[in-house]
């Protein structure tokens, strides 16, 4: 069963149009009950670009997904989401970082389709050291309301996030000719078990026949693909293996055993066997143990190969070697005495293979603790660094740690007892260290270093201009206000520093300047200034007591005076005025301070909302509470005996958080006042009501303009509009509302 109800609602209809409504909604219901089916709401999610097979750690993985919506009805309030599974398991969508899903749509038409790429990177990274390698899939999800959930998923094919190499694999023959070359494949895999393709690595090649020919270290490339095959030559037959290296990383593989057949086994000089008569020696420099180096072959037999040079060195202690050729039986000899307690490592270095072996030194004796001799006592620097100067065991590793953290190190050498270690230092505070000494993995208690304070010195101060008092380039500065000038540092300002004029003329006006030397503020006095005028400040060479010399210039607007005569003709008291600025006070009370007990009733009429607004001295019905620019006000002036002024400073563009002034008008009669702009008195009418005209075709919003003269108590047109003076005025065909701000020709 299917219900649809098809309705088109576009503007309020008659009574006779809402009947017809009713009936054809009556008729579509009954069809619909009658012949069709539900509506079918259907997301249809398939993929159209795979994921990348392979990727590195840290690279990046697009996709993209096809969104059809096969039902019949449109799908509203669309949402795509994926999930990121690993091993088929695990949620791990937040390892993955820079996920992004685009485009960004909410609906979806009937038969439309979207195809919507997904991007992200992946975990494992430079900076990143949890193992984020594996295989992973991508669950897309797409849902839509419209109004029942409509919600469809596709799983995209696996990709595969290759980690560090991790292990080596080889395939070779089992059997292979002398002089014959064979090939060999090596294959780099991660810890996944995945094919390494991204491995650019270099790797060595080794063979247990010494006489073998083998490739020369080779590097990876990316063409590779972690794979490569080399060619080795055998040229001693038996049992012989070849091993391969990751130089980087260290990982290595070694063959399986390869018979080599065809030729003579030669016993080739293939390493070094190491032994001495004593496992332990006392550290008192007499005692000495004899270390042998005997040369073997292949096979491990001793070979008594003559001449064959074999130098011994040891990692501690006094050795010496009394021959550095082998003699009839293939062997070398040398003599270890210490004085120093640890571990001596005893190698033996030829063109063949070295091993190892090590004498433990009995009678372990622990270092002595180093003597500082730079610093000798606390001391304070204004340098980044320090040296930390003094002697320590010969030979030893001389530490410097802070709280616990080795800052530097130097290695002794050839019996050398002193040390000279430069140490970073923490600014503004008193840096604390150690030293140590360590010899033959034995390390030193530690000796103190005096505290090195660092106190950096501050950089010279320029010569600038902080701030400037009022701020140059303002409006509506107090007239009796003084100028102050805040410097970087002391100054020498006088007079003589200090030019101030009206703005279009070369008269100075005389100034006094004081300097306060504590806070480095000069001020500058100055006589009133006048009402609603620019002024200019030049601020010349002032200099500091290097020499160094600033300067400044700007100008500034001083706030508008305004001054509105109150009459009275007979029992006439009204007078239609306005504010010309935003006084600075608006509260009425206080703008009507020094006439407000010869005022009988202040009138306000708001044209967009058609409301009167009325004040009156201690009535409580008064709902006009403040006065301010652009508005017109009727004023009922009761004393008919003198006529009064009303005045007052303000502005109309204020600095800081004030919004200038505008009023809000509607069709029809709006009363209003002219506002006054900065350097300006009388203007024509069309300037002042530039924001009343039509922005295309620049024709007036305003049809009439009247005032009303107050001293004779008539109605009169208008050809240029006077501060302090209220104007009705006619605006026909406007929108419901229009805002009046300040305006001008420019």
């Amino acid at each position: 069963m299917r219900l649809i109800i098809a309705c088109t609602y576009e503007r309020p209809m008659t009574k006779f149009n809402s009947s017809i409504l009713v009936l054809f909604a009556t008729v579509i219901v009954s069809l619909s009950f009658a012949a069709s089916a539900l509506a079918v709401l259907s997301l249809d999610v398939t993929v159209k670009t795979q994921p990348n097979t392979l990727v590195s750690q840290g690279g990046s993985i697009t996709s993209v997904y096809t969104v059809t919506n096969s039902g019949d009805t449109d799908i509203t309030n669309l949402a795509t989401s994926i999930k990121i599974i690993k091993s088929g398991l695990w949620d791990v969508t937040d390892r993955f970082s820079g996920i992004t899903i685009a485009p960004s749509l909410t609906t979806l038409a009937v038969g439309h389709f979207v195809d919507f790429t997904v991007a992200f990177t992946a975990p494992g990274g430079a900076n990143d050291t949890s193992p984020g390698y594996g295989n992973y899939t991508v669950n897309f999800t797409a849902t839509g309301n419209a109004p029942a959930v409509v919600k469809n998923s596709v799983l995209s094919d696996v990709f595969t996030v290759l980690g560090p190499a991790n292990r080596i694999a080889l395939v070779s023959p089992s059997a292979a000719t002398v002089g014959t070359a064979f090939t060999i494949k090596v294959t780099m895999y991660d810890g996944a078990n995945m094919v390494k393709t991204d491995y650019i690595g270099t790797v060595h090649l080794n063979s247990t026949d010494a006489t073998a020919v083998l490739p020369a270290d080779y590097e990876f490339t990316a063409t590779d693909k972690g794979t490569k095959t080399f060619t080795i030559t055998m040229k001693t037959a038996g049992s012989q293996t070849y091993g391969v290296k990751d130089l980087s990383s260290g990982i290595s593989a070694i063959s399986s055993i390869i018979t080599v057949t065809g030729g003579t086994i030669i016993p080739v000089p293939t390493k070094v066997v190491m032994s001495s008569d004593k496992t332990s020696i006392n550290a008192n420099g007499t005692d000495e143990t004899m270390v042998i180096g005997q040369l073997v072959d292949q096979d491990g037999n001793n070979m008594s190969t003559v001449n064959y040079k074999i130098v011994i060195t040891t990692s501690l202690g006094n050795l010496t070697q009394y021959s550095n050729t082998t003699d009839a039986t293939g062997r070398v000899y040398a003599f270890l005495r210490s004085y120093a307690a640890g571990t001596a490592i005893i190698n033996a270095t030829t063109n063949i293979t070295v091993i190892d072996t090590s004498v433990a030194l009995l009678n372990p004796a622990t270092p002595v603790a180093p003597t500082v001799t730079s610093p000798s006592s606390a001391t304070t620097t204004s340098a980044p660094t320090f040296n930390i100067i003094g002697t320590a065991q010969a030979d030893s590793l001389v530490k410097i740690y802070s709280d616990g953290v080795i800052v530097g190190s130097q290695q002794l050498a050839n019996g050398n007892t002193s040390f000279n270690i430069t140490v970073d230092l923490v600014q503004n505070a008193t840096n604390i260290f150690t030293v140590t000494a360590t010899v033959s993995g034995l390390e030193s208690p530690a000796a103190n270093v005096p505290g090195i304070t660092n106190e950096p010195q501050a950089p010279p101060v320029e010569l600038s201009i902080i701030s400037i008092t009022p701020s140059l380039n303002s409006i509506g500065i107090d007239v009796n206000a003084n100028i102050t000038i805040q410097f970087s540092k002391l100054v020498q300002i006088s007079n003589d520093n200090v030019e101030m004029h009206e703005d279009g003329t070369d008269v100075s006006i005389e100034t006094t300047v004081t300097f306060d030397s504590a806070t480095k503020i000069a001020t500058i006095q100055h006589p009133v200034l006048k009402s609603n005028k620019k002024y200019v400040l030049l601020i010349v060479n002032v200099a500091d007591a290097d020499g160094n010399k600033v300067s400044a210039d700007g100008t500034f607007i001083t706030a508008t005076y305004y001054k509105i005569m109150l009459s009275k003709k007979g029992t006439n008291g009204w007078n239609l005025i306005s504010l010309p600025v935003v006084p600075s006070i608006t509260s009425i009370d206080k703008v009507l301070a020094n006439v407000i007990n010869d005022i009988a009733q202040v009138w306000s009429y708001d044209s967009a909302n058609n409301k009167w607004r009325m004040w009156a001295k201690g009535d409580a019905a008064s709902d006009l509470n403040a006065m301010t620019a652009g508005n017109g006000y009727w004023v009922n002036y009761k004393n008919a005996t003198a006529e009064k002024f009303m005045d007052g400073w303000g502005t109309l563009l204020a600095q800081g958080n004030t919004t200038p002034p505008q009023v809000s008008l509607g069709s029809g009669w709006g009363l209003i006042g002219y506002y006054q702009r900065e350097l300006t008195e009388n203007i024509a009418t069309s300037c002042a009501l530039k924001s009343l005209t039509e922005v295309v075709t620049q024709t007036p919003l305003w049809t009439l303009l009247y005032t009303f003269d107050n001293k004779e108590k008539i109605v009169t047109p208008v050809q240029d509009m006077v501060p302090g003076q209220g104007y009705w005025i006619q605006l026909a065909n406007v929108p419901s509302r229009y805002m009046y701000g300040p305006g001008a020709c420019e």
